[in-house]
């Protein structure tokens, strides 16, 4: 039985992740370009930010033009040479699409994820927001409620009316504040 060796080669894939990350202010957060290549990359993996190249300068930290990322965010090595996109701490004006490219002498591949920047306060808006709506509303009833009363009493008084409620304009129906001895109308009891 004779034996055979064969090697298998495979270009470059970057496994897909989440294409879209929330991720809260404030916060620190990494994202690692998990690439599957045989054989191995040699070459360190790029990055860009929006289409725009992630530069290294010369002490080795990433930067973009027009951005300011000092002593915030840093490229590490995991498995790969800079496979690894690390924020100390995200700030909202983070929020971008982010890119690693990876080639070997078989091919190249691209991922990509969405940062999305979320504000601490932001699961509480819905709710102040239906707070301040109910508050709203309450207020409207009892202004006019209010107005309501006072338009009654200034009808009944205009009528001379007695009985005028503060309760609703016409009706008949009597207050305790209203009512004294003389107007309690005495019904004789039948047995």
């Amino acid at each position: 039985m004779e034996s055979a060796e064969v090697e298998i080669t495979i270009p470059p894939l970057v496994k897909r992740a989440d294409q879209v990350v929330g991720h809260y202010s404030g916060e620190p957060f990494t994202y690692i370009c998990d690439v599957v290549a045989y054989p191995p990359i040699t070459e360190p993996i790029t990055w860009s930010r929006d289409e725009v190249p992630i530069q290294l300068n010369a002490g080795g930290e990433p930067y973009v033009a027009g951005e300011d990322w000092t002593n915030r965010v840093r490229l590490e090595t995991k498995q790969y040479t800079n496979d690894r996109l690390v924020f100390d701490r995200v700030l909202p004006e983070d929020r971008a699409v982010y890119s690693c490219f990876v080639r070997n002498s078989f091919g190249n591949a691209t991922g990509a994820f969405f940062l999305r920047v979320k504000d601490r306060w932001s699961v509480l808006w819905p709710l102040i927001g239906i707070v301040l709506e109910l508050l709203v509303l309450f207020v409207i009833i009892v202004v006019y409620e209010l107005k309501r009363r006072a338009q009654a009493r200034k009808q009944a008084e205009s009528n001379g009316d007695l009985y005028g409620s503060s309760k609703t304009p016409g009706s008949r129906l009597m207050d305790d504040e209203n009512v004294d001895d003389i107007s309690l109308r005495q019904r004789p009891v039948r047995y």
